[in-house]
């Protein structure tokens, strides 16, 4: 008696295994970097300061090549969070690289590694996963090769992944590591044996290293794929066939996954076509993979902006096939284009501040792929990430970060912002930076000082003014580290009391000119200046007195005296002659003609009486005597003199 057949009347039925879990690798972008007492592991500091992780029981020396001008975080051991027993062990050469600009695929740092490193995950036996990294060529100026490569090791897979070929425009130059890295994606897949699985990431060959960022091992799951941030009608991706393609220089690459189940009678194999319509073979013919979940062709020719279809065949023991076609995807061999970013709201760039809350705006978009998510850091330097590393953002148009106690009165915070594409590709931006002000500018230094135009061509003195209806001032000293926006001046005096402060200098002029007044004679009044930063905090004023004298000396009696103590000696005196509000000053000048064209003498003084020597006595001399008050007007009177007139 036969034990039966079973008729199977399906055909294998697809799994909708769109959704991946989160990554189950410890400080998969080499971020958490701490001591160790292992003692596998040494380190050894290059002559340019850069600490290179080196294992003891391997036999490969320090590569001296791995090495960047750049500031860098090492350590003896790579380990992950606190939290997770998981740590990436090394074999060779490793350096964790965290260089002051945005060139790290993710976060602040990457590892450039000559050598392996590997590490033990968490798995389930028999289920599927997805393994992500982003790998870029090393171009140390003494190797000599143009081409390197990379692998990887997991359950049931060896593959070999290649870098580009090292540009032409590179050859002869000496090269450098952080300004030549360009990161472009590799995606593999494998089955899990074991709860513990292991997977391991190299450089192939004696004289070349990679350098890696971004590692993921994520489980497949079933379920829909997660809406995207930045939807677009190229990334709602509904199809159970995953379909991703990647490109770098002349190297393209599409890879795709699926997973079929079929209870009655096993799956004997899977067959895949690539084409550009939907069942299409135009790219590759259906070429046979066994039963593998999973294929991927690095031989394709992609131009932008395609489009790309994959149709994948099923087929059991009982020779009944299912078909299933992925998605369409738009080849995008470009990044996110970030056409501004704004440092404040959206409507404006702010450039300064008051608030430690720190607030960026930009606008992103991809028009094939779509933006999948973006990361910013805010550091006091362009491009740098001191303040805030870089994290990604729940939002892909803006972000808030709390420094409040991080920052300083003047420090300019800079935001960049890096964007991700669902091709792997990445762009940044940074912004003009905002200015935090908190402190009112510093006036313990400023000076103020009146001037005034003269009424005739004797200067004006100790801040005395003729003119009622117009001062004019300067002033310097004002300080603020960020920046002063522009002054304010008022008056105050008799008749003033409601006098407002007047914006002046707005554009960085330190004098200013105020008319229209109407100030009376013989008063004291105060000219007050005060400085002005970017957010409208004030300095304490700093004030200069004037005063204002609109009459001349006047010439209130013939007080004038004059005598000769001796022969040829002449003394005079004209004190009670003029009468002034302010201290007067005399020129003096004495000739034998009343128009003093033939002047003996000429002095200045501030005394009222003088004595002249060698006087000829057998003529007339004349006293003309000019007094001039502080605001510069003066009064002029002239006196004759003769040796019988003489007291």
């Amino acid at each position: 008696m036969s034990d039966g057949i079973l008729v199977d009347t399906t055909p294998p039925a697809v799994l909708n295994k769109f959704d991946f879990g989160t990554n189950v690798l410890g400080n998969p972008s080499f971020e958490n970097v701490q001591s160790s007492a292992n003692t596998n592991l040494t380190t050894d500091h290059g002559s340019a300061g850069n600490a290179i992780i080196s294992a003891t029981d391997n036999e490969s020396d320090s590569n001296s090549s791995l090495t960047s001008d750049d500031d860098i975080v090492s350590n003896t051991n790579l380990t992950a969070d606190n939290d997770k027993s998981t740590h990436w062990n090394i074999s060779g050469v490793a350096a964790v690289m965290s260089p002051s600009t945005a060139v790290s695929h993710h976060g602040v740092s990457y590892l450039l590694l000559h050598g392996s490193i590997s590490q033990l995950i968490p798995t389930s036996p028999g289920e599927r996963y997805r393994l992500t990294l982003h790998a870029s060529p090393i171009f140390p100026s003494n190797t000599p090769v143009v081409a390197q490569e990379g692998y990887v090791i997991s359950p049931g897979m060896h593959r070999v992944f290649k870098l580009y070929q090292r540009p032409s425009h590179l050859e002869g130059v000496e090269l450098h590591v952080d300004r030549n890295i360009t990161w472009h994606k590799h995606v593999f897949y494998f089955t899990a044996v074991e709860h513990v699985s292991e997977v391991v990431i190299g450089s192939v060959g004696p004289w070349s290293g990679i350098a890696l960022d971004d590692v993921k091992v994520q489980e497949m799951r079933l379920g829909s794929r997660l809406p995207p941030a930045s939807p677009n009608p190229t990334n709602q991706l509904t199809s159970p066939v995953h379909l991703e393609t990647s490109f770098a220089h002349d190297w393209t690459s599409v890879r795709a996954a699926w997973d079929f189940v079929d209870p009655e009678s096993p799956i004997v194999g899977y067959s895949l076509a690539i084409g550009t319509v939907r069942g299409g073979t135009q790219l590759q013919d259906f070429k046979t993979v066994g039963r593998n979940t999973y294929a991927h062709n690095e031989d394709v020719r992609l131009s932008h902006g395609s489009f790309v279809h994959v149709t994948v065949v099923a087929e059991n023991e009982a020779a009944l096939r299912s078909v299933v076609y992925s998605d369409p995807i738009q080849v995008d061999l470009t990044p996110p284009v970030i056409s501004w970013i704004k440092d404040g709201s959206e409507e404006e760039d702010v450039e300064f501040q008051q608030s430690e809350i720190i607030t960026v705006h930009w606008n992103v978009t991809d028009a094939e792929s779509g933006v999948e998510f973006c990361e910013v850091a805010l550091g006091l330097s362009p491009g740098s990430s001191e303040a805030y590393q870089f994290t990604q953002q729940p939002s892909v148009c803006s972000a808030t970060f709390n420094l409040s106690g991080h920052l300083t009165h003047g420090d300019t915070v800079y935001s960049t912002v890096r964007c991700h594409n669902y091709a792997g590709m990445t762009s940044h931006v940074t912004s003009d930076g905002v200015t935090i002000v908190s402190q009112p500018p510093d006036s313990d230094h400023a000076i103020v000082e009146t001037m005034s135009e003269p009424q005739s061509y004797y200067p004006t003195r100790a801040s005395h003014q003729s003119a009622a209806d117009v001062i004019h001032l300067s002033w310097e000293g004002f300080f603020d580290v960020s920046g002063i926006r522009n002054y304010q001046c008022r008056v105050t005096g008799p008749g003033l009391t409601d006098f407002p402060w007047i914006n002046v200098g707005q554009t960085g002029q330190t004098h200013a000119t105020l008319s229209g007044l109407q100030l009376h004679n013989y008063n004291k009044y105060d000219v007050h200046v005060r400085a002005v930063n970017h957010v409208g905090m004030v300095s304490h004023d700093v004030t200069s007195e004037f005063y204002v004298e609109m009459e001349r000396p006047l010439v209130v009696g013939s007080e004038f005296k004059s005598w000769w103590p001796q022969q040829g000696v002449m003394m005079f005196d004209w004190t009670g002659v003029f009468l002034s509000n302010s201290s007067l000053i005399y020129e003096v000048s004495i000739g034998t003609t009343s128009a003093g064209s033939d002047a003996m003498q000429w002095r200045e003084t501030e005394k009222t009486e003088m004595r002249l020597d060698g006087v000829d006595i057998n003529k007339e001399h004349y006293v003309v005597i000019t007094a001039v008050n502080q605001a510069g007007l003066y009064t002029t009177e002239s006196f004759l003199m003769s040796y019988l007139g003489s007291g």
